[in-house]
């Protein structure tokens, strides 16, 4: 068995890992890397992709799926393999970066060619073949996968690879913690040889609070926000991060804590997405379906959310008690843009960051504390409140100390982290847990 990983070794983006077995060649993912120079493709030779004979999905974000349609566009044919909300959402994904594509296309900044077409997501859909949790998928010469629940997104998916008497296990993107949507990650049953882990929060300074702690201090924060005659913005992951804060903030209007008068306004791909998760409610934690079917109870549809109905967005503007949950979460694009243009000049707003913030993003500028930002070539001035709230759906130093320790394998592989959290989880789990333990880069390849 061969690994070469060609994206997120020593960075968060563009995953992909190419697994060669058995005279088989399998892409496990393949992302783009989102930021100011989008899109950074995984650094995929031009002929592998018609060398390729399956890829396997783990969950349906961009850095996970957005390469799909160029491996399309350059030859791949062969079955592409994820659960069923991966499927449904992938789809969703992969038209709005042809969106942005396009935007980047009119304004120059990247030539049709180097992008895909709606052409080539067409292609890449007909290829898709859905597969359930812990159903071993057979590809031929004895090799084989498995998916187990990751923790992180709706259909979110671990991979488990046997082969040649081997058996791989690719974390993917893990949650250990229970949120408002999911349970956390499942270990698989076998008994693992290699790991591929990831490290977003691989630093031991990376000990997140409780959900029901970030969640009261969110709500309090709204509420200072509220009292000043402020709105708040949420920029926010359409899958995943989105809708756990609308079922957050949902309850707490609910329970009185937030005024009854607060309007949360949905506004870009969030509503897509939602809608999605909505039709895929069995794969969320079991009280959500129950309160849908049983006490006609749709978190889905509380009158607390709304979604605009002009262009101006100017019923959004004018609202007294309000929080816009926007799209994108790293403010790359997307209605969250046009919001943060309106309100970043006035003290009075808050500016919530709930979620992974990449270098080069407007995000990332705002949590280093930039006081005037270029967007798009405009000068915004920043006298909003910004602050960040440690809602994750990854986990934190202590989750992936644990997670190592249960799946408890021979050697493992750190990935998906920055330049310096990446080393500093690989020398923990050397140190911790006595492991023989490698911190990739991109093109480096291993014989196991």
């Amino acid at each position: 068995m061969r690994l070469v990983f060609l994206g997120s070794a020593g960075e968060v983006g563009r995953s992909s890992i190419l697994v060669e077995a058995s005279g088989i060649k399998v892409l496990i993912d393949a992302g783009i890397k989102l930021g100011k120079e989008f899109p950074e493709f995984p650094e995929i030779p031009l002929e592998l992709p018609a060398e390729v004979s399956s890829l396997i999905i783990s969950h349906a974000h961009l850095d996970h799926v957005g390469f799909i349609p160029m491996l399309v566009k350059h030859g791949f044919k062969g079955s592409i393999y994820c659960t069923k909300p991966t499927r449904d959402l992938m789809h969703l994904l992969l038209a709005d970066a042809l969106g942005i594509a396009k935007e980047r296309m009119k304004q120059g900044k990247l030539h049709s060619s180097a992008f895909y077409s709606q052409s080539d997501i067409d292609k890449a859909m007909k290829l898709v073949k859905v597969v359930d949790f812990k159903k071993s998928v057979s590809l031929g010469k004895g090799f084989s996968f498995k998916f187990y629940s990751s923790g992180h997104v709706i259909g979110g998916a671990q991979v488990l690879v046997q082969a040649e008497g081997k058996t791989l296990l690719y974390s993917s993107d893990i949650n250990n913690r229970e949120t408002s949507l999911l349970n956390g990650f499942e270990i698989p049953e076998e008994k693992i040889d290699f790991l591929i882990v990831e490290s977003t929060y691989g630093s031991r300074k990376d000990l997140l609070p409780s959900l029901k702690a970030v969640s009261k201090d969110f709500a309090d924060a709204v509420n200072s926000t509220f009292i000043a005659g402020g709105k708040v913005l949420v920029p926010v992951f359409a899958i995943g991060r989105g809708q756990e804060l609308m079922f957050i903030l949902e309850n707490y209007v609910r329970s009185g804590y937030l005024p009854s008068e607060t309007t949360v306004f949905l506004d870009g791909m969030i509503n897509s997405a939602s809608k999605i998760c909505r039709q895929n409610v069995v794969f969320l934690r079991s009280e959500i379906p129950n309160r849908i079917l049983h006490a006609d109870d749709d978190p889905f549809k509380s009158p607390v959310f709304k979604v605009p109905k002009s262009r101006s967005k100017s019923e959004v503007l004018r609202c007294e008690f309000c929080v816009i949950l926007a799209t994108s979460g790293m403010l790359t694009g997307g209605p969250s843009v046009f919001y943060f243009k309106k309100l970043a000049p006035e003290k009075r707003n808050l500016i919530a960051l709930v979620g992974y913030q990449s270098a080069g993003s407007i995000g990332r500028e705002l949590l280093n504390g930039a006081k005037e930002i270029d967007v798009f070539g405009k000068k915004v001035k920043v006298n909003a409140l910004v602050k960040k709230f440690a809602f994750s759906g990854h986990a934190d130093f202590l989750g992936l100390l644990e997670y190592v320790r249960k799946t408890n394998p021979k050697k493992v592989f750190v990935v998906h982290g920055d330049s310096e959290k990446q080393p500093e989880f690989a020398d923990a789990l050397r140190k911790k847990l006595k492991k023989e333990v490698f911190s990739p880069v991109n093109q480096e390849a291993f014989e196991l």
